[in-house]
């Protein structure tokens, strides 16, 4: 999606303020967030979604909870450049609901219309802006795009966004991202010491919820500038699901295509100890996202959530056949023996099916049509 002029200003003057102002935070009001927030300030309690490997769950939650719902709120209250993303339906009906008080010298997107900035940003803006300062990359996703930038292959995809002279730092955050609300202080913690440490100007934190409170804090005690790098890690690593989620993303910023060899390569050497059930719940989330639809620079709801996502075009189908031969020769192998990983395969043939994809997948989509065209009509009634 090609950033209109008004959004380009936007981006130009959002890195305007990020090299000028110290200390400098950069907040995103996303609809979890704000879901979360309304549910606590009226008394109730925000629901625990069940999850679980599958290839039939999209979710991505703010992933705290109440212990930290005031240092949330302060955040949002004292960031210095807030992204309220009223271009979203649920944020525009909400935002009047939240009972805060940020102050009105303070920097926020001047209407929807500018609003999911963070997308054009990283379109535009990014690869600049990290070629001339320090910067850290903080999240659950980090060891990955260390990883997956060590690899020439790679940077020759992602050129467009890293800069053969940048030297950018990945940290993998303790409990890879799980766990929040527990390590959130511990996090910040380590975080602090490395800024400290290595003299980082920038921070680019991809943490949910918890991202929010460590880069207000942050920028305000370290003098930096902290962005709430919300899932554009995990865009520019091509990532079917987040973190340690082992159920699929709910929505994929389109940056740059990583090969699904490429992406699991780097997986396992990122982190080694990856069990069986994880590294299949993790190969089935890449293989569902090479049949996605995309929008270069903009993010897309998983075909879960929304089955026009659900893109089986030549290209995407070649790739996805080019994928699934790696998976059968390494990954399929890994269920042998083991009951929780034979029941993910199971899953992930059932959903192949169910889309029409093989043989199987055709067979099934023409008995469908063949029911549906037999299947009597309903009565029209002519009276008024």
């Amino acid at each position: 999606m090609t950033p209109t002029p008004q959004r380009r200003e936007a981006c130009r003057r959002l890195t305007g303020l990020m090299k000028s102002v110290r200390p400098f935070s950069f907040l995103r009001l996303g609809d979890g967030e704000l879901a979360f927030m309304v549910k606590v300030q009226d008394g109730a309690t925000p629901a625990q979604r069940e999850l679980k490997a599958s290839v039939n769950i999209a979710y991505d939650g703010p992933g705290i909870d109440q212990r930290h719902f005031e240092r949330l709120r302060k955040s949002y209250e004292e960031c210095t450049y807030l992204d309220l993303h009223d271009k979203l339906e649920f944020n525009a009906a909400n935002i009047p609901r939240l009972r805060w008080q940020r102050r009105k010298d303070l920097y926020q997107n001047e209407s929807p219309e500018t609003s999911l900035i963070l997308y054009d940003w990283t379109y535009t803006e990014f690869h600049d802006y990290i070629r001339e300062r320090r910067c850290l990359f903080a999240g659950a996703e980090a060891a990955l795009l260390r990883q997956l930038r060590s690899d020439d292959e790679y940077r020759k995809l992602a050129a467009a966004f890293w800069p053969d002279d940048a030297q950018p730092v990945f940290h993998q955050v303790r409990g890879d991202g799980e766990n929040l609300s527990d390590h959130l202080d511990a996090i910040k913690d380590d975080l602090s010491a490395i800024i400290h440490d290595l003299r980082i100007d920038t921070l680019f934190l991809s943490l949910g919820g918890a991202a929010k409170p460590i880069c207000h804090e942050l920028s305000q005690e370290l003098n930096i500038c902290a962005v709430d790098f919300g899932s554009m890690m995990r865009g520019l690593a091509c990532c079917g699901s987040s973190g340690a989620g082992l159920w699929r993303s709910s929505h994929n910023p389109y940056f740059v295509r990583v090969p699904f060899s490429m992406h699991m390569q780097a997986l396992e050497k990122a982190q080694p100890d990856l069990s069986p059930v994880k590294l299949l719940a993790k190969a089935h989330a890449q293989l569902c996202l090479e049949l996605q639809r995309r929008e270069e620079g903009w993010s897309v709801a998983a075909d879960v959530i929304d089955a026009s996502s659900f893109d089986p075009s030549p290209e995407n189908l070649r790739i996805f056949g080019e994928a699934l031969q790696l998976y059968h020769e390494k990954y399929r192998p890994l269920a042998r023996g083991n009951p929780e990983a034979r029941a993910l395969v199971r899953e992930f043939d059932k959903w192949c099916v169910k889309k029409g994809l093989g043989w199987r997948g055709k067979i099934f989509r023409r008995l469908v049509s063949l029911r549906n065209a037999l299947r009597p009509r309903k009565a029209v009634s002519t009276r008024k």
